[in-house]
């Protein structure tokens, strides 16, 4: 009964006002699921249901979830009220209106059929993704379809594939596609033409890549067979891609005789600051210089700065016996020198920036150094060029004093060090005594107009 009531209560909590259908063509599914369904759910609070790959089917089911993040979303277990239900309506046809603005507008969907033996299907994707992999969002990519398996098959001719998608989007992509499986034909016919030239033996493991990737990749690229054995490279397929490729491997290998590496000592406190957030600094240089930066690794196993290095020859590619205060550059000789220069610089400005103090100052005399609206703490920043850290609450000492960190030249830490110091001192050396005054001598002791006597409240200045 328990359980029938916590259904019954699902039920009741989802009628119908909550969900809508829209029927849209399937070819559009996998780019709205792509690019639309996450926006829906974020700024529209409405969740999408796409039927699957298999079902072939228009349909789409919104269910209105509300504006609450994904994660805090609880199924409803009772009856929504007639505000709630208006929500939903609005929230549905808003979301329905955006899923039909994306493909609204658009051109008629087309199909082409063409005709390429399967040997040549691997090289026709490759070729559209190729094509494709360059549109803007708001082009829908054409779909390709493939022959299956019998009894499917039988529907299409032998070794065709066909295209579906925007009209002009097809047209377009039909004539490149004949166009290169023409190619691909007479191609076929040159395959027994071979050519082979030196190539350095020192550098064909690079040539060749961990586990032959490198290789690989230049066959696809090419199309072309490339066998390398002893100081020789031989290339077998149609003449004009035995010709590229051949172009491409020369000048690979001259690259890799202007290889140079340079080491730099750099002392490990700077290796963050030269890599930046998430690896900036350091990818920002390798893509400038054409060169690759390692930093060792033991000095920044834990720095996610480090880790979030992505390029080649980052961080995480460092060697393991690199010393903690070497950096190593390898590359073409002159980005190399020029990658030199500019972290040999970079490092200099970090040491003469570098510089650091810390200054003790009771946690009640924050508010007042940083004044109102911050104007105190920004006024000493600006005449000290220093760069000062005021801790928050939570570095409180059992003393109930926090430590302000200072940081920059030499000379504006040590002048930012001395204002606070003098600061410090002055609210320390402030002594505050509460003496008991029967309130009737109080007018006597403020005196006329608020004026106080002196003399006999201070005493005689001396």
């Amino acid at each position: 009964m328990q359980a029938r009531n916590d259904l019954m209560n699902l039920i009741t909590g989802h009628p119908p006002t909550r969900v809508s259908n829209v029927n849209i063509d399937p070819f559009y599914h996998q780019h709205l699921q792509q690019r639309a369904a996450q926006q829906l759910r974020d700024e529209y609070g409405v969740h999408v249901v796409f039927p699957e790959e298999t079902e072939d089917s228009p349909e789409l089911v919104l269910v209105y979830e509300g504006p609450m993040p994904p994660s805090e979303y609880q199924m409803p277990r009772r009856a929504p009220t007639a505000a709630e239900t208006k929500q939903f309506q609005r929230g549905l046809g808003e979301a329905e209106e955006y899923l039909k603005s994306l493909i609204g507008g658009g051109q008629e969907l087309v199909n082409r059929d063409v005709e390429a033996h399967p040997k040549f299907h691997d090289k026709i994707r490759r070729y559209v993704n190729r094509e494709q992999e360059t549109l803007s969002e708001d082009q829908i990519p054409v779909q390709l379809r493939f022959p299956q398996p019998a009894p499917q098959a039988a529907r299409r001719p032998a070794g065709g594939l066909s295209m579906r998608g925007p009209s002009n989007a097809v047209e377009d992509l039909m004539t490149k596609l004949v166009a290169f499986i023409e190619q691909e034909e007479k191609d076929e016919l040159e395959r027994s033409f071979t050519t082979s030239f030196d190539f350095p033996q020192k550098f064909a493991n690079f040539l060749i890549g961990k586990r032959g990737e490198n290789i690989r990749k230049l066959r696809e690229e090419f199309d072309v067979e490339i066998q390398v054995n002893d100081g020789k490279v031989e290339l077998k397929g149609p003449e004009a891609k035995c010709a590229k490729a051949k172009s491409h491997i020369l000048a690979m290998g001259k690259k890799l005789e202007d290889e140079t590496t340079i080491p730099l000592k750099v002392e490990p406190q700077y290796h963050k600051d030269l890599i930046g957030p998430k690896g900036s600094q350091v990818n920002r240089l390798q893509e400038r210089y054409n060169v690759r930066i390692n930093f060792p690794r033991s000095a920044n196993a834990h720095d996610e700065n480090a880790d979030d290095a992505t390029d080649a020859g980052s961080v995480k590619n460092a060697r393991p016996q690199q010393p903690a205060d070497q950096v190593i550059i390898k590359g073409p000789s002159k980005g190399a020198e020029e990658a030199q220069k500019e972290i040999t610089a970079l490092l200099l400005y970090l040491r003469e920036n570098s510089h650091s103090a810390t200054v003790s100052v009771a946690q009640s005399q924050i508010p007042q150094l940083i004044g109102s609206g911050g104007r105190e703490m920004e006024k000493l920043r600006m005449e000290t060029e220093a760069l000062i850290d005021v801790p928050n609450a939570r570095d409180v000492d059992a003393s109930g004093r926090v430590q302000i960190k200072i940081k920059g030249s030499k000379e504006a830490v040590a002048k930012a060090k001395q204002q606070l110091e003098a600061r410090a001192k002055v609210f320390d050396d402030t002594v505050t005594r509460n003496i008991d005054v029967d309130r009737k001598h109080h007018r006597a002791l403020i005196g006329a107009g608020g004026k106080p006597r002196r003399s006999t409240i201070f005493g005689l200045r001396r």
